[in-house]
């Protein structure tokens, strides 16, 4: 009978849980657990207060207030102080009753935290292992670390591929994040596994977190295993059983990036299967350095390093978008194929972003002129501090020294001289970028040069005006000042450099770039049918002529930095012949719709030209990466024989930029058949 009774109480009891849990357990429901254990923490104080005055505190001041509150603390792990109540209030029926409200009121907000913590515990576990039926041939991404970076890749990874591609998060403490202070009582019991704002902005992506018990930065194994130091063996064995891995390094701090990336790298089941492990590091020589170790393979599995320039990657957004590169600002005589207008542009920052930025005009703003030379080209670079920052600058890219195509101007842009300079030079400007590195600043600034270029009654047809966002809180206001610009004035502002187009896709793994890399490098038919294909090149083999011709790695300690130079060298440029499509079209009046036999009406004159850009954009890509000419191709002394005019080459060495311009109508013609 009992038992019969205790039915209906149970589901009562249940419902009730169930209905305070789904209360409390929501964003808004948080907030209300907070509010609901102050004011339970209160009462239980006031509570105890009353109690205990007559029982003997009412002799102390403290004691009055510390011994009620300990009291009420101990509610909350079902602890009471009932025998030290004074004997009136326990014989009390109103306070006895308040006394057990209070105190259920405390156990269930302990018992609503515990269940939240076991629920999220238990749902993480049966993820991990739910993961282990999941199609092994899709692609597994491994997030060390959780931050707004991670989140947002993440976000965009499930929205690319469509909940296709598993997501991992370790959540680890890196130095750079959290304070090496030992093991505190959050960690402990794993609370620091689910940051909360994190997990809300994670709403609608498939996802599991695993902890990790150290920094990866400060991990080293001699006999390769790392992940297991970290106690992620369960990541280590979904790492085997994938065929493909990306592992991301997303912290703001680079150099725990960097060491993080080599330590991964040296990894037992990293050496084993296929890693792509992305760094965000600044792309310099130094940590380039780690980008190269990758070159040194001992099988065709071992990891793959891509530094993840933020600098770099916020001005590959403008790469990205036709409309927004030089092509689309200055006026090419489509018939010929040639440019006959300036383009005249100005970079107010010369910071990192301000550095690639001048690199990335003087690559895509390189056109054939009627003479077969380069058209008018010009860029300013306006900083306070430019004395410091030209002497890397041209260290590295001594090309330029004497050229008069790129001025860098030590001006403050908040002086007078600025100003005057400024209103001299803006009818003739038509590309402005602003990367100071403050988004107020920039916006200002970006703001005052429209007021003068509006005073000036200038076109703003063939004008924009590109102001870099550097803070995620910043970016939802200048994005409304920007249209509210835009609005009245064609799309005169263009806000770059965004969390939500920085850590994409497309951005970062870059699928398609990479393929159409891969496509200009197999169909050149100057590529002999012995040649290696990009993957041997990428893994530095060595023809073997034994049963025919066969490819080997190369054995390790032959491995020159000229190798891994050359194959990186060759490797960058059909990359950046696939960003280059969209100029090359333009200059014709074609576009990546256009047809076969749109193409077959193209004259000698358009491909000769066709061509002649190429070569001016494959010699400013060097010179920016640092080659002079030299007689010899040397790819660490940096030199190359064909860093000169086009007219000046052999038809042998014309040919190559001619192949280029062909594959060009090859893969645009192409993807319309995959269509």
């Amino acid at each position: 009978m009992r038992i019969i009774l205790m039915i209906p109480l149970l589901l009562i009891a249940v419902l009730l849980i169930r209905f305070i849990f789904s209360y409390f357990i929501k964003e808004q429901g948080r907030i209300r657990l907070r509010l609901y254990a102050l004011i339970t923490l209160i009462s239980g104080w006031t509570l105890y207060y009353v109690g205990f005055f007559f029982g003997g505190t009412s002799q102390s001041l403290l004691a009055s207030v510390v011994r009620p509150l300990i009291a009420a603390i101990g509610m909350f792990v079902g602890n009471t102080a009932y025998q030290e109540i004074c004997s009136t209030y326990t014989t009390n029926p109103t306070y006895m009753t308040l006394f057990a409200v209070i105190h259920l009121s405390a156990i269930l907000v302990s018992a609503i935290f515990v269940i939240n913590f076991f629920w999220k515990r238990s749902k993480s576990y049966l993820q991990g292992k739910w993961w282990y039926f999941l199609p092994s041939d899709a692609p597994l991404n491994i997030f060390f670390g959780l931050n707004e970076q991670s989140i947002t890749l993440a976000r965009d990874i499930q929205k690319e591929k469509q909940g296709k591609e598993h997501i991992i998060f370790i959540d680890l403490t890196n130095s750079s994040d959290e304070q090496k202070e030992g093991l505190n009582l959050s960690q402990l019991f794993g609370f620091s596994n689910y940051h909360q704002e994190y997990i809300n902005q994670l709403a609608g992506v498939n996802y599991t977190i695993k902890s990790a018990f150290g920094n990866l930065s400060d991990m080293e194994s001699e006999d390769g295993n790392i992940l297991e130091l970290l106690h992620l063996r369960t990541v280590k064995k979904l790492i085997e059983r994938h065929s493909q891995t990306r592992c991301f390094l997303l912290y703001e701090q680079e150099d725990d990036n960097i060491k993080s990336a080599i330590n991964l790298m040296q990894d037992a089941v990293c050496k084993e299967k296929q890693i792509d492990i992305y760094c965000l590091a600044r792309k310099n020589k130094e940590n380039s350095v780690v980008e190269k170790m990758a070159y040194l393979k001992q099988k065709d599995t071992h990891p793959n390093i891509h530094l993840l320039d933020i600098a770099n990657l916020s001005i590959q957004q403008l790469k990205n978008h036709v409309e927004y590169q030089p092509i689309s600002f200055v006026s090419p005589n489509t018939k010929k194929g040639v440019v006959e207008n300036s383009f005249n542009a100005l970079v107010i920052g010369f910071g990192e972003t301000g550095r690639d930025a001048v690199r990335y005009l003087y690559e895509f703003g390189a056109f054939p002129n009627l003479e077969g030379r380069r058209s008018p080209f010009k860029c300013y670079a306006v900083d306070k501090q430019i004395d410091q920052l030209a002497g890397s600058f041209y260290n590295n890219s001594p090309a330029l020294l004497d050229s008069k195509e790129i001025e860098l101007l030590k001006m403050d842009e908040q002086s007078m001289d600025f100003w005057r300079w400024v209103d001299g030079q803006i009818l003739m400007l038509n590309y402005i970028i602003i990367a100071i590195g403050n988004d107020k600043k920039d916006m200002q600034i970006a703001i005052d040069i429209l007021d003068k270029a509006m005073k000036k009654g200038k076109d703003m047809s063939n004008f924009k005006i590109f102001i870099r966002t550097y803070s995620k809180e910043n970016e939802s206001w200048m994005k409304e000042m920007a249209h509210f610009y835009n609005q009245k004035l064609q799309d005169v502002f263009v806000i770059f450099g965004t969390y939500e187009e920085l850590y994409t896709y497309k951005n970062i793994i870059d699928e398609d770039t990479l393929r159409q890399a891969k496509e200009f490098y197999a169909g050149y038919t100057f590529k002999k049918k012995d040649d290696p294909t990009w993957e041997q090149r990428h893994l530095i083999c060595e023809k073997e002529e034994q049963d025919g011709v066969s490819y080997r790695l190369k054995e390790r300690e032959k491995v020159t930095l000229d190798d891994i130079n050359a194959v990186i060298r060759k490797e960058n440029q059909d990359i950046a012949n696939s960003r280059h499509i969209d100029t090359k079209l333009t200059l014709v009046g074609l576009s990546r719709k256009s047809k076969k036999e749109d193409f077959d009406k193209l004259t000698d004159e358009q491909k000769k030209n066709l061509a002649i850009c190429e070569h001016l954009r494959w010699c400013a890509s060097h010179e920016m990466t640092g080659y002079v000419w030299g007689e010899k191709d040397d790819n660490l002394r940096k030199t190359h024989s064909c860093l000169k005019p086009w007219q000046d080459l052999t038809k042998d060495y014309q040919a190559y930029d001619y192949q280029v311009m062909d594959r060009t109508i090859d893969i645009i013609l192409n993807a319309h058949e995959d269509k």
